[in-house]
């Protein structure tokens, strides 16, 4: 990992909860706490103590925080969550498999993160490909990126992200990003089906990690985060910065009408409408501990 990384909050600051979190890619919190959850575990091995770490890091980035309320998922690992929650609802993969899927994108692709990175969007389908020959690779694994999908899920239209105010640099919209036509499905296997959904939602910046982020979690509200805006907290597209989601859901809680949020910023009352009783910050359930291992002896 390059200092570059290490030193980025995109990387290292907290932001949202893994409740939020779940609820912005649209994922059951379940699902998304066990692809957060560190998989280090402890052995008793004789009179000693030690550290089982041959396990893999999470699918989701979760930093570790010594209260359940804190935020525990920073930007980067909410981008990986958005590629996680797109093999969930755009595959017939069981979670394992789903894991297992990843996991050997993330190892071949190599560096920081790489789910995170255009690297996903360009070359993971390539790699998924190559490892359905081998003669041990999982027939369900197999299915999902050679066999056409089932049933073509819809790709929803993403509208253009209106021009951000002066006060902060403009930025394309994921629609307008240039991906290069091998990002895009050749086929309609449920894998390049949710490539081609990743490439819609995400754009990169110049590092090739993820920028910003069109939530795939709402059926109407239309909203947006952006690692160079806020710290990443989440706003309307369609009254920019200014219309902090957290913001406007607490004025409304507050008793400030629905309809006169929606004049005030400039969004449709159905999408505040759509967030209006959303708890923020979300409480934090607490961690779950690895299995135990007390019997390795």
């Amino acid at each position: 990992m390059s200092s570059d990384v290490v030193l980025d909050a995109r990387f290292t600051h907290a932001v949202y909860t893994r409740a939020q979190t779940a609820r912005h890619v649209g994922l059951d919190p379940d699902d998304l706490h066990r692809a957060a959850m560190w998989t280090v575990g402890r052995a008793r091995i004789g009179k000693q103590i030690g550290t089982m770490s041959n396990n893999p890091p999470p699918i989701v980035t979760s930093l570790r925080r010594p209260s359940p309320p804190e935020p525990r998922i920073p930007f980067i690992g909410l981008a990986e969550a958005v590629v996680y929650a797109a093999v969930r609802q755009g595959t017939s993969l069981p979670q394992i498999h789903a894991h297992g899927a990843l996991s050997i994108v993330r190892k071949s692709l190599g560096g920081a993160h790489p789910l995170a990175t255009r690297a996903f969007v360009t070359d993971a389908l390539a790699v998924l490909r190559a490892y359905a020959q081998h003669e041990d690779a999982a027939p369900e694994i197999v299915q999902a990126v050679t066999a056409p999908a089932p049933s073509t899920p819809s790709i929803p239209p993403i509208p253009s992200i209106p021009s951000i105010p002066p006060t902060a640099p403009p930025s394309p919209s994921a629609r307008d990003l240039p991906v290069p036509p091998a990002a895009l499905p050749a086929d309609e296997s449920e894998f390049a089906l949710l490539v081609a959904r990743v490439a819609a939602h995400v754009d990169y910046g110049e590092d090739g990690y993820t920028r910003r982020i069109r939530l795939p979690g709402y059926s109407t509200a239309d909203v947006i985060v952006d690692s160079g805006i806020s710290g990443g907290r989440p706003f309307f597209a369609r009254g920019g910065p200014g219309a902090d989601v957290e913001t406007i859901v607490r004025q409304y809680q507050g008793g400030v009408p629905i309809g006169e949020l929606a004049g005030r910023h400039g969004i449709p009352s159905a999408e505040i409408a759509e967030l209006a009783n959303l708890t923020w910050p979300d409480p934090e359930p607490p961690s779950v501990a690895p299995p135990s291992n007390d019997h390795l002896r």
